[in-house]
């Protein structure tokens, strides 16, 4: 199972959500102005989940078509 987060300024989410679902794989789609959130929640993540788990992919938060199209390839590869 895959854990998609959608991770804005605060990695607690993501975080807290990992920790309770226990995913195989996690996706974090984030904007280029969140990646200070992603390296703290990294931390946390790699303390439950191997580095080829955790996963991210930088989108334009603004377009749903962006957001669409690079998690559904995310998914379709795994």
């Amino acid at each position: 199972n895959i854990l998609v987060s959608l991770m804005g300024f605060s990695p607690e989410t993501t975080v807290i959500t990992t920790h309770v679902v226990r995913p195989e794989r996690v996706l974090i789609v984030l904007s280029g102005k969140a990646e200070q959130s992603f390296d703290r929640a990294y931390g946390f993540l790699s303390k439950m989940l191997s580095h080829a788990r955790i996963h991210q992919v930088q989108v334009d938060p603004i377009d749903p078509t962006d957001i669409y199209n690079k998690v559904k390839g995310f998914v379709d590869t795994y």
